[in-house]
């Protein structure tokens, strides 16, 4: 994949000198999310350096970089669950969002799944927020509907409720490639 050049970004792969920026991006994006939807306990918590060493080593991560210094801005990781690319996390420092960050980082991801012949992306995320389930409709993913959900993804699903996500409004999603 080629470094897609935007106004005030670039998207990449990310390189290990990113790794020590990615927490931070986590942490500051938890901040947009109101408490009755993410709880103080989730709010501080965020991946660990060797997991996002592992994505690296995978070369499932990829940044968006700041032009004017070169730093990350934000980031989209994606896992392999049952030969099916899953969005895992992705994130934008609260000072970037609205700027089409998020949509070129699911464009990357999508562009990387379709080269290595994936027919789909999934993700868990909220029903309700705008920056969330109606963001991602807007790319073109859809619904699943509960009865429906693939089993990975149902498991997903249980292990967010038992760290304190309302099941309610939590959702599973698919973007079938071409």
């Amino acid at each position: 994949m080629a470094t897609l050049m935007y106004l005030t970004y670039t998207i990449e792969r990310a390189r290990k000198t990113d790794l020590p920026f990615l927490a931070d991006i986590e942490l500051a994006a938890a901040t947009l999310f109101p408490e009755e939807d993410l709880p103080n306990n989730l709010r501080q918590t965020c991946h660990t350096e060797d997991f996002f060493q592992s994505a690296l080593d995978r070369s499932h991560l990829w940044v968006a970089r700041n032009k004017e210094d070169g730093n990350p801005i934000g980031f989209a990781l994606v896992t392999i669950v049952d030969d099916v690319v899953h969005l895992t996390e992705m994130d934008v420092l609260p000072e970037f969002t609205r700027r089409g960050v998020g949509r070129a980082l699911i464009a990357a991801v999508r562009e990387w799944a379709e080269d290595a012949a994936y027919d789909r992306i999934t993700l868990t995320t909220f029903r309700h927020l705008p920056w969330n389930g109606p963001f991602y409709r807007r790319l073109g993913f859809l619904e699943i509907p509960e009865p429906l959900l693939p089993k990975p993804l149902a498991e997903i699903l249980a292990a967010e409720a038992n760290l304190g996500l309302d099941p309610a409004k939590r959702i599973g999603m698919e973007l079938w490639l071409e």
